[in-house]
Protein backbone atom coordinates (compact mmCIF):
# COMPACT_ATOMS: atom_id res chain seq x y z
CA UNK A 1 0.00 0.00 0.00
CA UNK A 2 1.45 3.44 -1.11
CA UNK A 3 1.37 6.86 1.43
CA UNK A 4 -1.46 8.17 -0.43
CA UNK A 5 -3.95 5.32 -0.09
CA UNK A 6 -3.09 5.01 3.64
CA UNK A 7 -3.89 8.59 4.34
CA UNK A 8 -7.40 8.65 2.04
CA UNK A 9 -10.80 7.85 3.57
CA UNK A 10 -11.44 4.48 2.56
CA UNK A 11 -13.32 3.95 -0.62
CA UNK A 12 -15.91 0.92 -1.32
CA UNK A 13 -13.86 -2.36 -1.31
CA UNK A 14 -13.54 -4.10 -4.32
CA UNK A 15 -11.92 -7.86 -4.26
CA UNK A 16 -8.54 -8.41 -6.07
CA UNK A 17 -10.28 -11.36 -8.26
CA UNK A 18 -13.80 -12.12 -8.97
CA UNK A 19 -15.66 -15.19 -7.45
CA UNK A 20 -16.89 -15.84 -11.31
CA UNK A 21 -17.58 -14.22 -14.26
CA UNK A 22 -21.52 -13.28 -13.02
CA UNK A 23 -20.32 -11.24 -10.51
CA UNK A 24 -17.23 -10.01 -12.44
CA UNK A 25 -20.63 -8.54 -14.57
CA UNK A 26 -22.60 -7.18 -11.08
CA UNK A 27 -19.09 -5.60 -10.08
CA UNK A 28 -18.85 -3.50 -13.06
CA UNK A 29 -22.16 -2.66 -13.28
CA UNK A 30 -22.55 -1.75 -9.86
CA UNK A 31 -21.43 1.96 -8.44
CA UNK A 32 -18.05 3.14 -8.82
CA UNK A 33 -15.43 3.38 -5.64
CA UNK A 34 -15.30 6.19 -3.81
CA UNK A 35 -12.90 8.59 -5.10
CA UNK A 36 -10.07 9.60 -3.01
CA UNK A 37 -10.18 12.78 -2.06
CA UNK A 38 -6.67 14.76 -1.50
CA UNK A 39 -6.20 16.22 1.50
CA UNK A 40 -7.05 20.05 2.57
CA UNK A 41 -9.24 20.22 -0.57
CA UNK A 42 -12.46 20.27 2.19
CA UNK A 43 -12.85 21.75 5.77
CA UNK A 44 -14.07 18.52 6.74
CA UNK A 45 -10.65 17.01 6.04
CA UNK A 46 -8.17 18.52 7.97
CA UNK A 47 -5.08 18.99 6.53
CA UNK A 48 -2.84 17.52 9.28
CA UNK A 49 -4.00 14.71 11.56
CA UNK A 50 -5.82 15.08 14.27
CA UNK A 51 -3.32 15.03 17.68
CA UNK A 52 -5.03 16.11 20.65
CA UNK A 53 -8.74 15.95 22.36
CA UNK A 54 -9.19 19.84 21.32
CA UNK A 55 -8.49 19.48 18.03
CA UNK A 56 -10.72 16.03 18.09
CA UNK A 57 -13.59 18.40 19.68
CA UNK A 58 -13.01 21.29 17.17
CA UNK A 59 -12.99 18.72 14.06
CA UNK A 60 -16.44 17.13 15.54
CA UNK A 61 -18.05 20.71 16.13
CA UNK A 62 -17.12 21.55 12.34
CA UNK A 63 -18.54 18.25 11.32
CA UNK A 64 -21.65 18.82 13.25
CA UNK A 65 -22.59 21.93 12.32
CA UNK A 66 -22.07 20.76 8.73
CA UNK A 67 -24.08 18.14 9.47
CA UNK A 68 -27.02 20.53 10.92
CA UNK A 69 -27.34 22.53 8.42
CA UNK A 70 -26.90 20.14 5.85
CA UNK A 71 -30.80 18.67 7.67
CA UNK A 72 -31.82 22.53 7.48
CA UNK A 73 -31.26 23.07 4.28
CA UNK A 74 -32.79 19.38 3.55
CA UNK A 75 -35.79 20.71 5.60
CA UNK A 76 -36.34 23.94 3.84
CA UNK A 77 -36.13 22.72 0.34
CA UNK A 78 -38.55 20.06 1.85
CA UNK A 79 -40.79 22.81 3.70
CA UNK A 80 -40.55 25.31 0.42
CA UNK A 81 -41.95 22.32 -2.04
CA UNK A 82 -44.69 21.52 0.26
CA UNK A 83 -45.69 25.30 0.29
CA UNK A 84 -45.89 24.70 -2.97
CA UNK A 85 -48.08 21.90 -2.93
CA UNK A 86 -50.61 23.36 -0.48
CA UNK A 87 -50.72 26.69 -3.23
CA UNK A 88 -51.31 23.98 -5.63
CA UNK A 89 -53.73 22.48 -3.70
CA UNK A 90 -55.68 26.06 -2.44
CA UNK A 91 -55.51 26.62 -5.94
CA UNK A 92 -57.59 23.23 -7.35
CA UNK A 93 -59.97 23.83 -4.23
CA UNK A 94 -60.93 27.18 -5.76
CA UNK A 95 -61.65 25.79 -8.62
CA UNK A 96 -62.79 22.77 -7.78
CA UNK A 97 -65.89 25.67 -5.91
CA UNK A 98 -66.22 27.43 -9.10
CA UNK A 99 -66.99 23.92 -10.89
CA UNK A 100 -69.71 23.11 -8.35
CA UNK A 101 -71.26 26.42 -8.17
CA UNK A 102 -71.45 26.49 -12.21
CA UNK A 103 -72.96 22.93 -11.38
CA UNK A 104 -75.19 23.86 -9.20
CA UNK A 105 -76.59 26.91 -11.44
CA UNK A 106 -76.77 24.49 -14.36
CA UNK A 107 -78.90 21.83 -12.17
CA UNK A 108 -81.31 24.77 -11.16
CA UNK A 109 -81.15 25.80 -14.44
CA UNK A 110 -82.10 22.09 -15.49
CA UNK A 111 -85.06 22.40 -13.19
CA UNK A 112 -86.69 24.86 -14.18
CA UNK A 113 -86.79 23.89 -17.46
CA UNK A 114 -88.21 20.92 -16.69
CA UNK A 115 -90.78 22.98 -14.22
CA UNK A 116 -91.45 24.86 -17.23
CA UNK A 117 -91.53 22.23 -19.49
CA UNK A 118 -94.34 20.77 -17.46
CA UNK A 119 -96.39 23.39 -17.09
CA UNK A 120 -96.00 23.90 -21.23
CA UNK A 121 -97.22 20.54 -21.31
CA UNK A 122 -100.08 20.97 -19.02
CA UNK A 123 -100.88 23.93 -21.18
CA UNK A 124 -101.00 22.33 -24.62
CA UNK A 125 -103.00 19.67 -23.44
CA UNK A 126 -105.66 22.13 -22.25
CA UNK A 127 -105.49 23.97 -25.44
CA UNK A 128 -105.65 20.77 -27.31
CA UNK A 129 -108.87 19.52 -25.33
CA UNK A 130 -110.31 23.51 -25.39
CA UNK A 131 -109.62 22.70 -29.91
CA UNK A 132 -111.23 19.61 -29.70
CA UNK A 133 -114.22 20.72 -27.96
CA UNK A 134 -114.36 24.05 -29.90
CA UNK A 135 -114.08 21.46 -33.28
CA UNK A 136 -116.79 19.05 -31.60
CA UNK A 137 -119.38 22.30 -30.88
CA UNK A 138 -118.34 23.51 -34.80
CA UNK A 139 -119.44 20.07 -36.10
CA UNK A 140 -122.71 19.96 -34.36
CA UNK A 141 -123.23 23.18 -35.05
CA UNK A 142 -122.85 22.26 -38.88
CA UNK A 143 -125.15 19.43 -38.40
CA UNK A 144 -127.67 21.19 -36.56
CA UNK A 145 -127.49 24.07 -38.32
CA UNK A 146 -128.35 23.50 -41.87
CA UNK A 147 -131.33 21.56 -40.89
CA UNK A 148 -132.93 24.27 -39.04
CA UNK A 149 -132.59 26.14 -41.69
CA UNK A 150 -134.35 24.00 -44.43
CA UNK A 151 -137.05 23.64 -42.45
Amino acid sequence: MDESSRNSPPGTPLPDRPINKHLQQNLEISRPATPAIARGTHALHPSHSIQTPQQFYDWFALVDRSVAHSQEAHYRAHLASLDEQLSVCDLLLTRLEKVENEVEGMLEGWRGVEEGGKNLKGACERLLGERVSCENQITFSQLILPSDLTG
